[in-house]
């Protein structure tokens, strides 16, 4: 399958109790034919995309830097986009740079390498002092080429391991721009938006943290280290103690000793029940916030919903003539004083082509709810109903009079505002038929 394996044993015979054996397999995979034409082909289509790329993080940071000029303020969110793409735009670019020569060569050097070692004769070894004149190689000889061209094998391995883990760098970076991504609608934007509103008590977390990590390792290592492996060194007792931070304790933590006992009830009370609960409190905390704020915004839908219809608006912008949301949204993001946008201002913008696109522009948008227009109320702007709003008002007043306990002084007092309000009726009715009679009078003696 074009693969070439060298499996290295090592072995440390300074303990005192038994050898410690390492062994290690290293893989180096050659392309060559079809495949090496197939992964060529694939390398250029990713240039070509990072190409595209490359032109649009350049128009992005020139629209940023106009925003920057008229407002002089940066959206953080913008900056860490094109951070996240110039980084592996660079990052694709460099290992493609190194991938295609190695690659491209990879069946000539290990024919060679493998042929060399493949034709040493290990069977005619000549001594060392007829070298000269019969031309055969010794032992020491043979033994030097062979362990040359392992080394030659084991450097073109390492080659690949550091283009690899390269390679594994930038898809890391391609997975935090994929999650950076989701906040582009708010119902994907949970993981976003939570890191985003917690940041700042996960950073002083994290500092809380690492420094009880830290006095607890130090105490293990200096009264366990030379009893347990697992607590050899400052870094074991660091990596153990993460482990036991997600349940993985000691087998033998509560039968070693009294002193490991302490110390790892300790822990359990400080860091495994306190300190991860807190972590647990921050996240859920801005997790509700994040949904309060999806609660509020009238404008957000599902997200497939989202797309459909978004895609239906820019195909409807070629259809109709639309203008495209970015111009039409740049407009109307400078009438702030205006509660609602009707047939008049929209053509004032000179954005619609004729009354037609105008008049299709605005049916198909009447038909979501939260774009109908805005009634002002006593108290504030609302799209809810008048008389709903009335109701409402109505049903809070007579809690509150139920609550207060004032339903009978306010059943007297309407009594007698009833009596007040008909006396005051009574005295205008008789006072308007005066007055009509006084006209009819004078106009009978004009007459």
């Amino acid at each position: 399958f074009g693969i070439t394996s060298v499996m290295t044993v090592s072995a440390d015979f300074a303990g005192s109790a038994a050898a410690k054996v390492k062994v290690t397999l290293g893989h180096y995979n050659m392309l060559e034919g079809d495949d090496l034409t197939y992964y060529v082909v694939v390398q250029g289509i990713v240039l070509i995309n990072v190409a595209f790329m490359s032109v649009d993080i350049c128009l992005n940071v020139v629209k940023m830097a106009k925003q920057f000029r008229a407002t002089g303020v940066l959206e953080g969110n913008k900056v860490v986009r094109q951070a996240l793409d110039t980084a592996t735009a660079v990052m694709v670019v460099i290992f493609i740079a190194f991938r295609i020569p190695t690659k491209w060569n990879s069946a000539a050097d290990v024919e060679r390498v493998v042929g060399d070692i493949t034709n040493i004769s290990w069977a005619d070894v000549g001594d060392t002092a007829d070298l000269p004149t019969t031309g055969a190689l010794g032992l020491d000889a043979k033994k030097e080429n062979f362990f040359q061209r392992i080394d030659e094998l084991l450097q073109l391995i390492r080659i690949e391991d550091q283009q690899n883990a390269f390679c594994n760098l930038i898809l890391v970076v391609s997975l935090l721009r994929v999650i950076q991504c989701t906040s582009v609608h708010p119902r994907l934007a949970l993981l976003t938006g939570t890191l985003y509103k917690a940041v700042d008590d996960l950073w002083h977390a994290l500092m809380l943290i690492v420094l009880l990590m830290s006095c607890f390792a130090g105490i293990a290592t200096w009264r366990f280290g030379e009893q347990r492996e697992d607590f050899g060194t400052f870094y074991k007792s660091m990596v153990t103690q993460f482990e036991m931070l997600f349940g993985e304790f000691p087998v033998d933590w509560n039968t070693t000793s009294q002193d490991f006992l302490l110390y790892t009830v300790l822990y359990i009370l400080v860091l495994f029940l306190l300190v991860q609960n807190f972590l647990l409190a921050i996240i859920v905390e801005a997790y509700l916030k994040v949904r309060a704020d999806i609660e509020e915004l009238e404008t957000e839908q599902e997200f497939v919903t989202d797309v459909v219809a978004t895609l239906l608006v820019y195909a409807r912008c070629f259809t109709h003539g639309w203008p495209y949301p970015g111009r039409l949204g740049k407009e109307l993001r400078n009438w702030q004083a205006k509660l609602s946008v009707g047939f008049a201002e929209l053509e004032r913008t000179g954005l619609f082509k004729s009354h037609a696109c105008l008049v299709s522009f605005m049916h198909h948008y009447q038909r979501y709810d939260f774009l109908q227009p805005v009634r002002v109320s006593e108290y504030e702007p609302s799209r809810k109903e008048p008389a709903k709003e009335v109701s409402i008002a109505e049903q809070v007043e007579k809690r509150l009079i139920r609550a207060l306990g004032l339903e009978a002084n306010l059943r007297e007092l309407a009594v007698q505002s009833h009596h007040v309000n008909l006396h005051r009726t009574m005295t205008r009715v008789a006072a308007a038929s005066s007055a009509s009679v006084s006209r009819v009078t004078s106009a009978e003696r004009e007459g």
